[in-house]
Parts: structure tokens; sequence; C-alpha cells
């Protein structure tokens, strides 16, 4: 409408407002946030000069971390460190986070009691007998505490003896759905080369890489108990969480997904995982690090030097990465969605002795009716065979010399009536963990049948798994066994 002056002639319409938005008009060759230096990094469509770059990298590293409830101020904190970019920048930003010059009057005190940075070496399996030297150098730089782990310790007790190791078993192909796992409590193989036989009895190289972090996830928690540590810190940025988003779900692990991808859990008992730059990409932690100056340790991996289709993850961080060079909202949107996702995982009842994740109910049951077999692998066959199997039992030294066993605690033992030294550990795996026996159980049956056709002795050594691993087992077992027994806590 147009107003009307005193002499009865229409004025002029007022100008329009100005539509408000949320953001500031950016000004051409000049940084979006500041404006008034030039941009020199293009994150999203979004210019920043280095200032107010590094100042947004802290932003949301602090933001991450003030936003989680589950750890407690005060609480000591471990960081997983790899030497990596990732975990590079996590060192240095939770460092001065940590520092104690941001102490004093009015200000608030530290969140964490004290930080200690632990690195887990995987040059017994990968060669790299450099980067452990290398990683406590950057370390001792903050003046932190370092541990150094030996990836092989997972195959040993806390004092360096030898708790003993579970190695698969000689059964027959007729059931294609269990896997046996036999009891040794001494062997002459090292630690080291229980490692190597581990994952060399593994025929794929995803199979490979997931055993491998799984055995590093694990002793990564070890070292965070036996420090008194009740938080866990991993690097894992915005890139690399959208790549495991895919490539787990490819793999069968979606039904864990939650605890994957959240910022924090407390889903392993006494120990909360945060991953406070979940919201960083790979390519903001590169410029990061070079503004910085941060050096970074480069480490091998199985995957090193390997086509894109040498593995589900190398396949789909080739993928990503592809897809986010032309759409820069790729890796947000992946994040974003798996976040609605909503599982139950946390309710589950069992947990994965491998990988510690959560064990969908039924899951083997499933795998059970849509698995091709030699025979019918009804419920009686598969007792039949476990009760089979379970009535050779082996004996320890200190079973020979007396007519009683005297070690009844060890796993395996034959005078204990509830584990006969064979653990058909695919009944408590996860989905995606019985994957990968069932790979090992093949890559043995196609070694074996290589051998008979050269009429060569088969030489190819079977899957060994760390002790903790049937022992778990054989506790899942043992609390199926007595469940109907025990009493609800509404009882």
């Amino acid at each position: 409408m147009c107003s009307v002056e005193e002499d009865g002639v229409p004025s002029e319409a007022p100008p329009a407002p100005m539509p408000r938005t949320r953001r500031r008009v950016p000004i051409a060759g000049l940084c979006h946030k500041c404006k008034s230096s030039p941009p020199v990094v293009d994150m999203k469509r979004v210019m920043y000069c280095k200032a107010c770059f590094k100042d947004s990298v802290q932003y949301r590293f602090r933001g991450s971390l003030l936003r989680t409830h589950r750890a407690a101020d005060g609480e000591k904190a471990l960081i997983a460190f790899s030497g990596g970019p990732s975990s590079r920048l996590l060192l240095h930003v939770l460092a001065q986070f940590h520092n104690p010059g941001n102490e004093g009057v009015g200000k608030k005190p530290r969140k964490f009691s004290d930080v200690v940075v632990c690195h887990v070496d995987q040059s017994a399996l990968l060669g790299d007998t450099d980067a452990p030297t290398a990683v406590e150098k950057i370390a001792s730089a903050y003046g932190l505490e370092f541990i150094h782990v030996k990836l092989e310790s997972v195959f040993e007790n806390q004092d360096g003896s030898d708790p003993g190791l579970f190695m698969s078993e000689d059964v027959s192909d007729e059931d294609a759905n269990a896997f046996y796992l036999r009891y040794h409590a001494t062997s002459s193989l090292s630690s080291a080369e229980r490692l190597r036989q581990c994952i060399d009895a593994l025929g794929k190289m995803s199979a490979k890489e997931d055993m491998v972090r799984h055995l590093t996830q694990y002793a990564l928690r070890m070292a965070s108990r036996r420090a008194g540590c009740k938080v866990l810190f991993l690097g894992t940025n915005a890139t690399r969480m959208a790549i495991d988003v895919l490539s787990l779900t490819s793999k069968g692990r979606g039904f864990a997904l939650p605890n994957e991808v959240s910022l924090d859990t407390d889903w392993h008992d006494g120990l909360i995982l945060l991953r406070p730059i979940r919201d960083i990409l790979s390519k903001e932690v590169a410029a990061y690090n070079r503004f910085e100056r941060l050096d970074c340790v480069v480490t091998r991996t199985l995957t090193t030097g390997l086509p894109a289709k040498a593995s589900i993850d190398r396949l789909t961080e080739e993928f990503v990465l592809g897809l986010q060079k032309d759409f820069p909202m790729t890796v947000n949107t992946v994040i974003r969605t798996a976040g609605k996702i909503v599982t139950n995982a946390d309710a589950a009842e069992r947990r994965c002795p491998l990988c510690d994740g959560p064990v969908y109910p039924g899951s083997h049951e499933w795998g059970v009716k849509h698995t091709v077999s030699k025979l019918s692998t009804n419920e009686d066959g598969v007792v039949e065979m476990t009760r089979q199997l379970s009535s050779t039992s082996i004996k320890h030294d200190c079973c020979e010399a007396a007519d009683e066993c005297a070690c009844n605690a060890v796993p395996g033992c034959s005078s204990d009536p509830t584990d006969a030294g064979v653990v058909n550990i695919a009944l408590n795996l996860c989905y995606a963990c019985q994957n990968y026996v069932r790979d090992a159980r093949d890559t043995a049956a196609a070694r074996s049948r290589k051998a008979q056709l050269q009429e060569r002795d088969n030489n190819a050594a079977g899957l060994v798994l760390p002790a903790f691993v049937g022992n778990e087992a054989r506790r899942s077992w043992m609390r199926a066994q007595v469940q109907d027994f025990l009493l609800d806590d509404e009882e």
C-alpha cells in the first residue's frame, strides 16, 4: 500500500526491509568470520583465515569435550596416540586444554586430573620398528606420562606370564555353523608369533584389518584400566567416522552402530570412550597440523600400497572421499543420518567375546537357517557334535602325576566338568565376528585341499586367539546354563 500526503498526492512506497539471515554477508576476498584478513582455507565453501580457522577447530573440540555428561570432572584420562594426523591433533589440543596455565583465580579447574598418552606398537605385525621411538619423542615434548604397549601383549597376562591360547580345532566340514577352539595351556609360540598366526589364518584382507582393530582396542582398554584411567580418548575424525558407518554396516555390524558413532559411550564396563574431534574433517585436520607445524609419524597398515579393492574399508574410503570432493556435505549427511539410528544395543544381554560389542539376539540361529551345509544343522545335530567333542579332554603336566588334578582354575582342565578344553565360539560371537571365524575356517579348508592336490604336508596353521576370547565364551556358556535358576532384580 502507498501512503497519501496532505496534498493528496500519493508518496513512494517505503523500501523493503533487508531479509534477516543467520550468517553475515560474506565479503569477497576476506575471511567470512573476521572480515579483515585474507582467507587461506576453504572448508565446505566457507573461507577462513589462519587465525579464525584454528579458533574454529579448537572451539569445536572444546564444545564436544564439554558437551559430554558421562565423563565426570577430575577423572584420569588416556589418549590413544598412533602418531597419525588425527591423534596428533587430538594430543595437541587436549594438551592445551589440560595446560596447568589455564588454572588461576577466577578460572575453572582442570576437567581431568591427569592425562596419559598410550601407543600400541604394531611393529611385530607390520615391521615398522622406528615408529614407537618417534611417537614417544612427540608425546614426551608435552610432559605427559607415556605408556608403550605392544600389540602382542594381548596374548600375555599383566605380569608377562603365559595365559595359554585357544587354537582352532580340526573338525569335519559337516557343520558349517560351528567353529571349535581348543585351549592349550602352554605353547612353543612366542607372543609375536601368535599374533602373526592369528592374522595369517584369515584369508580376506577385511577380516585381517578388523582383527587388528579389535586387538588394538582391547589393548587400549586394558592399558586404561591398568593405569587407573576412566576415560579413553579416540582420535576418530568426521571423515573416518563416515567411512566406518558405511563399512561397518556392509560387514554386518549395524546393530552396534550407535556405540561406534556416538560422541561418548559407556558400553565398556568402567570405561568411557570419547571422540572429541568427530566433527572435524580429515582435510581440516591436515590444515591445522600444517599451520601449527605438528609433525606426524607415518606408519604402515595392512593395505598400504594396495589398490582400493583390497578391502571393504579401502573401497569405502575411496567412495566417500570421491563424493566429498564434489559434494562437501557428504560426510556430515552420513554422520547425522547414522546418529538418528536406534538399535537398543545398550540393552543387549550378551557381549561378543572378540570385539566386546553387543550381540543381536538370535543372530547365530539366523545364520544357521541361511547357511548351506552338508548336514542338517538342527538343534539336535549341534548338541550331538558338541557332546562328542566335549568328551575329549586334555591333561596338563600336573594331571599326569596325580589321580586328581590340582589345577581346576586353569581353563581346559580335564577335572573341570564344565570345561573340557573345547569351545564352540560361534555360538557367542556377534554376526560380524561370525563371518571372521567362517573366513578362517574356509581359508584353512582351502589350504588343506591345495596341499592335498600338490601332494605335500599341510603346514598351514589354524586360527589362534588370545585366552581372553575363549574365557569370555566359556563365561557366556556357563551363564546361559544357570540363567533359569537366577532371580530377577524385581524378585
